[in-house]
């Protein structure tokens, strides 16, 4: 059975409203769609207006979206070399204070009764360390820091990696805005172009009850028809550190696989709501019943997240 291979790019979308209103307007009061237009409350001229407003959000989306990958790729830069120094650190005060390994939480870090050092995920906190570090450091006025001798044998300057902790402070808040209004100019896109999209769904379906015994005029008005079964292709998907991707659609019984080095969350639905399945990097679970539809969020604060799925 003939299907309508429907353009899921907004750009490829305004060319397809483009040439239905070419030939709307070539066909002139004979068009067949004339009255379904009108049935239908459906405007060209209005849907190709307000196409042209939301492929406008549509640049801003990506010019943000761009602007956080350069952004974020200056940050974790900056914060690579100062955790690999904060963490040899951390294990030089645990050998140093054997004894009472506790001793180390007055540096900043978070210890267990066991002796693991736990470390914060978000940049932010990840910076905080090093600062506490040096503010503990600054503190030994009158004696010699126990961290001295580790300094000197390292060449570490605490003072400049404070400097670029800052630097990353700052760039970690430039990046938070720049997220936000990429998701900003996103949902508005997504809102300014939902009802002209419904349209063109409108119009092809009724032309293909139109031409039922000859599917392929629809192409004369730019939509793509497809004669062949529809075959189930697996589908990879990107998700940016601290985003979600809602409402996804996938067979009952299919596989959701985490294929990237973050940890992700599956939530069942629309939205981010209720309880969460943990799905751990480079895992897979199979759909149960109640995750055709399904949302999913990346916590983390530096790392892309991937995943890969079979859509409907």
């Amino acid at each position: 059975m003939a299907r309508i291979n429907y353009p899921t790019d907004i750009k490829e979308q305004t060319v397809l409203l483009d040439n239905i209103k070419a030939k709307f307007d070539a066909d002139g009061a004979d068009s067949p769609i004339a009255e379904m237009l009108i049935s239908k409350g459906i405007d060209l001229d209005d849907d190709i207006a307000t196409g042209k407003i939301a492929l406008e959000k549509n640049n801003l989306f990506f010019w943000y979206e761009k602007s956080s990958h350069l952004i974020c790729q200056k940050r974790n830069k900056l914060i690579k070399p100062i955790m690999k120094h904060t963490r040899g650190i951390f294990q030089f005060l645990k050998k140093l204070y054997t004894l009472n390994f506790k001793i180390v939480g007055y540096w900043g870090a978070s210890i267990t009764n066991t002796g693991k050092i736990k470390y914060p995920k978000s940049a932010r906190e990840k910076m905080e360390l090093i600062i506490s570090i040096n503010e503990k450091n600054d503190s030994y006025d009158k004696t010699p820091s126990p961290l001295l001798p580790f300094l000197i044998q390292n060449k570490m300057d605490l003072e400049a990696e404070v400097i670029n902790a800052e630097k990353a402070i700052a760039l970690d808040e430039e990046l938070f805005f720049a997220n936000s209004n990429s998701n900003i100019a996103r949902e508005q896109r997504d809102h300014i172009w939902a009802k002209p999209l419904l349209h063109l769904h409108d119009i092809g379906n009724f032309l293909k009850s139109l031409f039922r015994d000859d599917s392929q005029e629809l192409g004369v008005y730019g939509y793509v028809v497809v004669e062949d079964k529809k075959v189930e292709k697996e589908r990879t998907v990107s998700i940016a550190w601290g985003t979600n991707k809602l409402g996804l659609r996938a067979r009952v019984g299919s596989i959701l696989q985490n294929t990237g080095i973050t940890d992700l969350y599956l939530y069942k639905g629309k939205g981010i709501l209720g309880a969460a399945i943990l799905l751990k990097a480079n895992t897979e679970i199979i759909l149960a019943k109640g995750y055709s539809i399904f949302s999913i969020k990346n916590l983390s604060s530096t790392d892309f997240g991937q995943f890969t799925y079979f859509p409907v």
